[in-house]
């Protein structure tokens, strides 16, 4: 054995000493104790079993004082008041909020709810529970070794007194209640247990405790009778044992005991978890000091490697399930809340909104104004919707510019209460704090699945969808999901959107179309408009089937640039025959990119043998005036025509007309409707048209389709037709076209 620090002693020694000493100790006073320890023994037993009795009988009545005191408090606990008034969401406050709730404690088991009449709210979900409360006694029922009484509450009813709102029963494990309020002194808790062979069903008004339970006292002997032979048996062995456990008793206290209490003290800090302990001072005795500083050690190593692995979890989980631009939850976390949701749904019947929400042109904002801008507008989105949503609804981001919030019971009014907030916080914020000229607007889809409509809770992420994409086809802001928006799921069509990618990415399934633009005289062809189908097969895609997809996926610009390809090839190969010209639809996100000079720049080559006019709509240059103008401005420097597309459609047309730098307008065909309807309208669309002239534009006008209509557009001075009655689309137009005779 190694040699010893320098006053230090091995514990075996103490343990040693100890253990000599205590066995002659031991055999020299058990010999004499024994037989006086039993007479004691036997004079002490009833009485403490009668002790045990009473104390038993005490404990029961400390259960019923607790049982009343909590009957006065669900009394006035308004949320079962709530469910006895409105019992519609009972079971599924049963399942959330009954044994979850501070007011139980843990020996309560369950409750269930009856009306006044004594018929229970909802089936029960344990049989312990009858459906109907036709006498409320308190019975004690027995089974796999519990006793459960059900102690009926009456609850007044608050807005009519002296009448019951209905009745709350709860389930008390007798067992339980009885060990956790109380302390037994006299009898062994361990031993308290129900008695074997109870009938199933007890009266429980009446509770003998010596007929429900078995129990046994505590072996403590009387303490006098102890005491007193204790003292005799001290002086009749003080000479022999005096010294010898005055020793043991200083060893022990000086070298094992104030040690060990000072370990045990330490542990306990340690099991608390306190972040601040006095370690003990070294010991003597060298396994205890070698001890003391590894638990030391360890200590300071386990919590350093808590601290560590905590702040990793949360940090883990925090960039899991939050998003770190916006704050706002994850796609993760969405779609384990969502699946959890449906989980616990299923058989609930509380209304559930799915709102979709999406920045309107983040791609152009994006672009135009940098990540930067972008990235603070997202922000800022995130916090007004947030404070949009009600306290504990959780707002989502899905990806880009999208985000979701899912709200539990709600209604329609309720859901467009909060989307109006926001629509409103939207329009009120100043964007322009971040450099932002034009307006910024967001899309809101709404999908509702009410309290006996839950068989859609599953597709309310993909009608929230097709309710958002309807919302910005209609620049409506805000849609709710109706059935007849279901027509338009081809807008998810993995095929169309394989074929919108495909004309993008190669541009071998694009074929471009072009219809004929002539003057008025009929003379000749002005230019032809690029019309953009995709070929499937044998299938041609049209436009109607092309731009929801593209609106829907964000993919304008793309597509707009996949078209001027088109367009410039057929330049390139003499389709489109010189002296004339073509037009080409751009939306507002390829209008505002910086670069979209860039991206015209093999249209420009061909300015000096054709006319080529870029057709833009009021609502491109609208909403983002300010770059929109200023990318048009240099466009046109540059030889481009540009024509105002739709022309009447949109509220804001004459109002922004003057400061438009276009030099043609397209009359949408309404107003060429508007020609027919009444002599007030007719007069109207006259007066605009001379106005238009007489500012120096060119007046296009199309949806010509009849011998009447161009009559009428000749007569309010329309220099340039467009329609089927004149030409209608096709490939590669050659020079027969369908003109009317020259007149």
């Amino acid at each position: 054995m190694a040699s010893l620090p320098r006053n230090r002693f091995s514990l075996h020694q103490f343990l040693s000493l100890f253990l000599a000493a205590s066995v002659i100790l031991f055999i020299a006073l058990e010999s004499h104790l024994f037989y006086r320890l039993q007479e004691i023994q036997r004079g002490t037993e009833e009485r403490h079993l009668k002790l045990a009795r009473d104390e038993l009988s005490h404990a029961l009545h400390t259960v019923e004082n607790t049982l009343e005191e909590l009957s006065s408090r669900l009394q006035e606990w308004d949320e079962l008041h709530q469910q006895l008034d409105q019992p519609a969401y009972y079971p599924y406050w049963r399942e959330n909020r009954i044994l979850n709730s501070t007011f139980f404690p843990r020996f309560i088991t369950g409750m269930e709810l009856y009306d006044p009449s004594g018929k229970i709210l909802s089936p029960p979900l344990v049989p312990l529970f009858p459906t109907q409360l036709n006498d409320p006694r308190r019975l004690a029922v027995t089974g796999e070794g519990r006793l459960q009484l059900l102690y009926p509450i009456t609850v007044p009813d608050r807005s009519r007194p002296g009448r019951t709102a209905g009745y709350a029963l709860l389930a008390v494990d007798l067992l339980e209640a009885i060990r956790s309020r109380y302390i037994f002194t006299h009898l062994k808790a361990d031993s308290l247990r129900v008695r074997e062979g109870l009938p199933a069903t007890l009266d429980g008004e009446s509770l003998d405790p010596q007929e429900l339970f078995q129990f046994s006292p505590i072996d403590l002997g009387d303490r006098e009778a102890v005491t007193s032979l204790a003292l005799r048996n001290t002086l009749y062995h003080s000479l022999l044992i005096a010294g010898g456990l005055l020793l043991v008793y200083l060893l022990v206290i000086r070298f094992i005991s104030s040690p060990l209490r000072s370990l045990v003290r330490y542990l306990e800090t340690l099991r608390r978890g306190a972040m601040e302990e006095n370690p003990p001072s070294e010991f003597r005795v060298s396994e205890l000091e070698t001890l003391r500083k590894a638990l030391v050690e360890y200590h300071h190593q386990l919590r350093a490697a808590h601290a560590e692995l905590d702040h990793q979890n949360s940090r883990l989980w925090q960039l899991a399930h939050h998003d770190p631009l916006t704050g706002a939850c994850n796609r993760l976390a969405f779609e384990e809340d969502w699946n959890s949701l449906i989980g616990l749904l299923d058989h609930q019947r509380i209304g559930i909104a799915y709102m979709l929400v999406d920045c309107d042109h983040f791609k152009a904002i994006n672009d135009t104004y940098g990540h930067q801008t972008g990235d603070a507008l997202l922000r800022i989105v995130a916090q007004l919707l947030q404070r949009s949503l009600r306290s504990g609804d959780k707002l989502y981001r899905l990806g880009g510019d999208e985000f979701a919030a899912v709200i539990i019971n709600s209604t329609a009014d309720s859901v467009m209460a909060i989307a109006e907030r926001f629509q409103e916080r939207i329009s009120r914020y100043p964007f322009g704090q971040l450099g932002i000229d034009e307006p910024v607007t967001i899309s809101i889809g709404i999908a509702i699945a009410d309290e006996v409509d839950h068989h859609r809770l599953r597709s309310l992420p993909r009608d929230a969808d097709l309710a958002m994409y309807h919302a910005k086809r209609s620049r409506k802001a805000v849609e709710i999901f109706r059935p007849e928006m279901g027509q338009d799921a081809a807008i998810l069509s993995s095929r169309l959107v394989n074929a919108v990618l495909r004309a993008i990415n190669h541009g071998d399934n694009l074929e471009m179309h072009y219809q004929a633009v002539v003057s008025a005289d009929g003379n000749h062809t002005c230019f032809y408009e690029a019309l953009a189908r995709l070929r499937d097969g044998r299938e041609l895609i049209m436009p109607c089937d092309i731009f929801p997809v593209v609106t829907r996926h964000r993919l304008d610009a793309a597509f707009d640039h996949a078209v001027i390809r088109a367009v410039s090839r057929d330049l390139i190969e003499e389709r489109i025959p010189a002296g004339s010209g073509v037009s080409i639809n751009l939306s507002a996100a390829s209008v505002i990119e910086p670069s979209i000079e860039e991206r015209l720049v093999s249209l420009r080559a061909f300015a000096g043998s054709h006319r080529i006019v870029i057709e833009v709509t009021e609502g491109s240059l609208i909403s983002h005036l300010e770059q929109a103008n200023r990318n048009l401005d240099n466009l046109r420097r540059r030889g481009f025509t540009i024509a105002l597309d739709d022309f009447g459609s949109g509220y804001s047309s004459i109002r922004y007309l003057a400061s438009m730098p276009v030099d043609l307008i397209k009359f949408d065909i309404t107003l060429l409707q508007a020609l027919r309807e009444s002599e007030r309208s007719r007069r109207i669309v006259e007066h605009v048209a001379l106005m238009i002239r007489e500012a120096g534009f060119e007046l296009l006008a199309e949806g010509i389709e009849d011998e009447e209509t161009l009559q009428l557009v000749t007569n309010i001075g329309a220099t340039l037709l467009q329609g089927y009655l004149l030409a209608r689309p096709g490939p590669m137009p050659g020079s027969e076209l369908n003109h009317r005779p020259k007149r």
